[in-house]
């Protein structure tokens, strides 16, 4: 959507807009769209990491399969005159259908226990919420649609010689027969591809790469532009950042009335279309302000933005606009990856810190979770993060977004591991490994204080623990080599000092 021009026809003021074919279109049309794309992407992740979606879809399938292939039957006989190819007569084709149609109930109760099984145990190792990429990548909701579709379609089948036994007795659907035998069999060599990937899925290697893929892909999606020498300024920053935009200082410095937009329902936000919201606020010359970002948890006193316009507006201008606005938004029961980030990072947070607990006791599963981290965010590191500022056709600020920090997510990242892994003397020198991996992208001043902050804070964990003089001596050789990567002023941190070892990592 363009700016929205208006037009004052027989007295009344009627508000137009443009759409991305340069044509005129009525604001009531136009406000149906509000929200549209990021609605329709939501329910389409909530489809692909649903597991009836798949089996619905194959069971609705199999009707017109089972319906083409009679009448493929009915052709092929009346054409060719083909004989009892497959099966003799009718009696043999009913029980070789039924044969079949039993078969694959019985798998399907052997799917449904196996799949029941293993999301129990993936809940309790893994947390609850890695059900939600554990489903989207399993295959148990394929079998089990192919498993009820060749039910159905054999059911089918099944009726339909009854229905024409009286009437043809010699009319026997052969090719009909073949593919449900031919179905019954693609069952169970699935079935076996299934118990296969059943037993890698659930190990940790598998998951924490399936959930650090979905991390990777967000990172190029919602951030697919390299740093370069124009976006940093002569003091590292980046410039986009670091210099505030002057249309927006000039919209706070003026004397505009503002008032704040609340949800309609508690929950995280899961998706917002800024493109409607800077349309919305060029429609009626404004400027949104939102105050909360993808992934964050809203209620009745959280607001969701403020509006700055000028001049005060009415009460039913803000109920009328609310309403508009919370088009915008979707808000649901969880996070989802979308647009927000840090849901992947917080994923894979959970499995590292599970693992770190006395009950499960997998530090292994957690350097894995480290080393998926450290590599995300290596790629991210020399990535240009969005200002959130957003301008419509006639260059007018129009809405402020909360922007992502690269310090916050690596905050996400690292935080709570280190808090849960400071006694274990190889986690904290993993994350010392990841923070060299992310300083080799690094390409900013404000990133690399970022990096240097967390690296002090794992060292003081480290030296916490009262590690062995050979393990201060492998946590300093890293050390040296972040430092040097980021060209740090001084020598080491305090907690070196404390320790009585100096930067080569001799006494």
């Amino acid at each position: 959507m363009g700016v929205r021009s208006r037009q004052h026809l027989c007295g009344r003021e009627q508000r137009l807009c443009w759409d991305a074919r340069g044509q005129v279109v009525d604001e009531a049309e136009a406000m149906r769209e509000v929200g549209l794309k990021t609605r329709l992407l939501t329910i389409f992740d909530g489809f692909r990491e649903s597991f009836w979606f798949r089996p619905t879809s194959y069971c609705i399938l199999a009707f017109p399969v089972a319906l083409g292939m009679l009448q493929v039957d009915e052709l092929l006989s009346a054409a060719a005159g083909h004989g009892a190819w497959f099966v003799r007569d009718a009696s043999a084709a009913q029980k070789t259908l039924s044969f079949v149609s039993g078969t694959v109930i019985t798998l399907m109760g052997i799917v449904l226990s196996i799949t029941l099984v293993t999301i129990s145990m993936a809940s309790s190792q893994f947390g609850s919420r890695l059900l939600r990429g554990f489903l989207a990548d399993s295959i148990a909701d394929r079998l089990f649609g192919l498993l009820m579709g060749t039910s159905l379609y054999c059911f089918i089948i099944l009726q339909q010689i009854h229905l024409r036994e009286n009437v043809s007795s010699a009319f026997v659907p052969q090719f009909s027969i073949a593919a449900a035998v031919v179905l019954g069999f693609g069952s169970i060599g699935m079935l076996i591809w299934f118990v296969h990937d059943t037993s890698l899925s659930i190990q940790a290697p598998r998951l924490i790469a399936n959930v650090a893929a979905e991390l990777d892909s967000a990172v190029d999606r919602l951030f697919p532009d390299e740093l370069t020498a124009d976006d940093i300024n002569d003091r590292g920053f980046p410039a986009t950042e670091d210099c505030p935009d002057s249309r927006w200082t000039d919209a706070q410095d003026q004397s505009l009335s503002t008032f704040d937009i609340f949800p309609p329902a508690d929950g995280y936000i899961e998706g917002i279309d800024l493109e409607d919201l800077t349309s919305v606020a060029a429609n009626d010359d404004l400027v949104i302000k939102l105050r909360q970002r993808p992934g964050h948890f809203v209620c009745s006193t959280t607001p969701l933005a403020t509006v700055f316009c000028g001049g005060q507006k009415s009460t039913e201008f803000q109920e009328q606009l609310s309403g508009t606005i919370h088009g915008a938004f979707v808000i649901g029961t969880r996070r989802i990856p979308r647009q927000d980030i840090g849901c992947c990072i917080v994923e894979i947070v959970e499995i590292a810190v599970r693992a770190l607990s006395p009950g499960i006791n997998n530090p292994f599963a957690a350097m894995n979770c480290i080393d998926r981290l450290g590599a995300s965010l290596a790629r991210l590191a020399s990535r240009r993060f969005p200002t959130g500022r957003h301008y419509d056709s006639e260059d007018h600020l129009r809405c402020v977004a909360m922007p992502v920090e690269f310090s916050g997510l690596l905050d996400d990242a690292f935080s709570q591991i280190r808090q849960y892994g400071s006694g274990s003397v190889a986690v904290c020198i993993r994350l010392i490994e990841a923070l060299i991996m992310i300083a080799k992208g690094c390409r900013t001043q404000d990133r690399s204080e970022a990096i240097r902050q967390h690296a002090d804070a794992i060292s003081a964990a480290f030296f916490g623990s009262t590690p062995a003089d050979i393990d201060v001596q492998a946590f300093q050789r890293r050390w040296n080599r972040l430092r040097d990567l980021l060209d740090w002023p001084g020598s080491c941190p305090d907690s070196f000092h404390r320790s009585g070892f100096d930067t080569t990592g001799k006494q």
